[in-house]
């Protein structure tokens, strides 16, 4: 009974142009920071590459309390923010930029530290001008350009002799794929469990990725896409940006074997069975 209730909301507010969406926090909602908790092991190795002030930190902490971080936030400012707040035993601090090959880059530092990235942004985007406006700015004093180091995933995991990583958090402002090629040697060999990337498809940088950009490297080494955040589009949103989550083979397999299984697991999956015959 409730749940034909249920689709006679749906269908009149469908018919109003309106629609609900769970908010619980749920892998059934897309939520991902559930999506992580349900298929991170217990004692992770986590890197944060474009880490800001902490915030990725804290939800790592949240996610698994007992996770080794790595952490990576090249501006010098920023970095000692981080610093000052994160200074763990099992937190690593690195004032370095991650990127496809190691060498001193330019970088781009802004009043608001979140847009920071490798990439000039447009100057001529709305993205631009609401940053300026936001921080009680002006084009003069609002950003500036610095050099800092950089190295890749790959020669700094070899250093720390680190062999696998079970979750990669990149926010970069437009560089994930330099980030990836960085790391091709540990994602030919499948040891990086879960990558979690910000994927910036409007009009903020001087460079835009696509999915394309993105895929010729994952797909080559057998990644998987199991997520997207938002939906959306750049005429409404000129910085349209999302987040997406790719898994390695093995989580990937483990996916496809719990639905092979047609099994109930609250708040993640339901089964098809004669009640729910498109819960696929």
């Amino acid at each position: 009974m409730k749940i034909l209730i249920k689709k006679i909301i749906d269908l009149i507010l469908l018919k109003l142009n309106y629609k609900i969406i769970g908010v619980k926090s749920t892998v059934s909602n897309n939520n991902l920071d559930a999506i992580l908790k349900f298929l991170l092991k217990k004692n992770p190795i986590m890197f944060d590459v474009g880490a800001n002030t902490g915030q990725s930190i804290e939800r790592f902490l949240k996610i698994r309390k007992n996770a080794l971080i790595h952490s990576f936030e090249c501006s010098p400012q920023i970095f000692d923010i981080l610093k000052k707040n994160y200074s763990k035993k099992k937190i690593y601090l690195n004032k370095l930029a991650i990127g496809s090959e190691k060498k001193r880059i330019n970088f781009y530092t802004f009043k608001d530290s979140r847009i920071a990235s490798s990439l000039e942004i447009d100057k001529k985007s709305k993205f631009y001008k609401g940053r300026i406006i936001n921080t009680n700015s002006n084009y003069r004093d609002f950003g500036k350009k610095i050099l800092v180091n950089q190295t890749t995933i790959d020669q700094y995991s070899k250093i720390k002799n680190i062999k696998k990583i079970d979750f990669l958090k990149v926010d970069t402002q437009g560089t994930s794929d330099k980030v990836l090629m960085g790391a091709k040697r540990l994602l030919k060999k499948q040891k990086i469990s879960i990558i979690q990337l910000e994927l910036i498809l409007g009009f903020a940088y001087t460079k835009v990725n696509s999915f394309f950009d993105i895929e010729k490297i994952l797909n080559k080494y057998n990644y998987k896409l199991i997520y997207i955040q938002n939906s959306g589009n750049i005429i409404s949103f000129s910085n349209f940006q999302t987040d997406l989550l790719y898994v390695n083979l093995k989580i990937f397999n483990y996916i496809k074997s719990l639905h092979i299984k047609n099994i109930k697991i609250k708040d993640v999956m339901n089964s098809t069975n004669n009640k729910h015959t498109e819960s696929y």
